[in-house]
């Protein structure tokens, strides 16, 4: 496939791979607040009047003091682990109570940047000239994200920094496109005109829901080609890498690797390849027709088609969810051989999860037409079939959590349960 990041453990058989100390937000990597909080509470945010002792907070950049000691933990981390080429000094991850520095210094930088990219960049600029002389093969990598997305209006990369932008916005058009995506689309445009090493960290898949249908696949050339516009060189793009519960990942991470290794490739000869490749020529037909049914339906409704969604009831109709299933239910008849049945069956879990999870909808649209074109089955029997298709195809965590239990199977269960039968519940 051609890929060569961080999570790609590429063998040096094939080339090797790149490697990064850590992958991202390493604010609290090189200077734990579980260690020197207690000692330093000026090292670490300030939001309204206190210093913030919270896994979400971050550092306070102008505290000279703590740039040194975390310039001193970065050395000794490089020193440890001399395959690393890249080193991330970038922002927590964080939520909006415990984000920026509010002290008088750092925000002074930030207004007179325009951005609160400005105490970040010049922080990074300090650390990745600290760092240089001993290591001077080594790329200092910082994101911008959440709140710090806007290029600051007068500090600039150094040469031995690369900024990562991390996108946002409707991912059923290309970022290029659409009111929604102008914060994105401006931001990359901004960075582009300032620092000369510039990488994406772009979303392709629901983080909320794995195994919703998300229909991006159109909108991925033009963003590849949009981000190669504006002299990106590095590229992330990020799926569900717990489980590849989504909807034709492997189609998706095909896909994508080839236009990251050549840009100018024709993106539908590329999904056409795949589907006879992979499903086999008679299904191939039938499951084109089922994504462009999909990404015209996202397009038409102008949903705002996000990384973090519950629901398709605002860009899924139920006669558009009908046709998709019946050319989902064809591709599988006309299929003989065992591989390519077992890959399609895979295919079926994001509609067969829409039904479950939206069975209300699919209720309400049938009493209130006198028809329905979905044939609505036995909802305990359905439900027992579902969980065992999960189970087959060994997938395990249905979005992106880290408390592990909520969401795994059992609790996926317990949530379709309840939707599915409401009225135990008033019980």
């Amino acid at each position: 496939m051609k890929c060569n990041g961080d999570f790609s453990r590429t063998t040096e058989q094939y080339g090797g791979h790149h490697h990064y100390l850590p992958f991202v937000h390493s604010f609290n990597y090189f200077l734990p607040r579980e260690r020197y909080f207690g000692a330093h509470p000026e090292w670490y945010s300030k939001v309204g009047e206190e210093r913030v002792n919270h896994p979400y907070s971050q550092l306070c950049l102008t505290n000279s003091a703590m740039r040194e000691e975390f310039i001193r933990n970065v050395k000794d981390s490089l020193r440890l682990h001399p395959e690393a080429g890249f080193v991330s000094i970038s922002q927590n991850d964080s939520d909006a109570d415990f984000r920026y520095c509010r002290c008088e210094a750092c925000s002074a930088v930030a207004e007179e940047e325009g951005s609160q990219a400005g105490p970040i960049l010049m922080f990074v600029n300090e650390v990745a000239e600290a760092i240089e002389k001993e290591f001077p093969d080594v790329w200092v990598e910082t994101i911008a994200y959440q709140y710090s997305v806007p290029p600051p209006k007068h500090v600039k990369p150094r040469k031995n920094v690369i900024i990562r932008i991390c996108t946002h916005g409707n991912y059923a058009i290309p970022l290029s496109e659409g009111e929604e995506n102008r914060a994105t689309r401006e931001a990359i445009e901004g960075w582009s005109r300032i620092a000369d090493n510039l990488y994406i960290w772009n979303y392709v898949t629901n983080f909320l829901s794995y195994l919703m249908p998300h229909p991006n696949l159109y909108s991925l050339d033009e963003d590849i080609r949009f981000f190669v516009k504006n002299k990106t060189i590095g590229l992330f793009e990020q799926g569900d890498y717990y489980c590849s519960a989504g909807d034709f990942v492997a189609l998706r991470n095909y896909l994508i690797s080839h236009l990251m290794w050549n840009p100018d490739l024709d993106a539908e000869g590329i999904v056409d390849e795949f589907l006879t490749g992979y499903y086999g020529a008679s299904a191939a037909p039938y499951l084109r027709i089922y994504w462009d049914l999909l990404s015209r339906a996202a397009v038409d409704s102008r949903v705002h088609l996000t990384m973090v969604r519950s629901s398709t009831a605002d860009w899924l109709e139920v006669p558009v969810y009908a046709q998709a299933e019946a050319a989902m239910r064809k591709a599988l008849e006309v299929t003989k051989e065992k591989v390519y049945r077992d890959r399609i069956r895979r295919e079926q879990i994001p509609l067969k999860f829409v039904l479950l999870s939206e069975f209300q909808r699919f209720r309400d649209y049938a009493q209130e037409n006198n028809h329905s074109p979905v044939a609505l089955p036995d909802p305990e029997e359905v439900l027992t079939e579902f969980m065992a298709l999960l189970n087959e195809f060994q997938v395990t965590m249905v979005r992106e959590d880290f408390s592990s239990n909520p969401h795994h199977l059992a609790g996926l269960e317990n949530d379709l349960r309840h939707r599915l039968f409401p009225e135990e519940d008033k019980k």
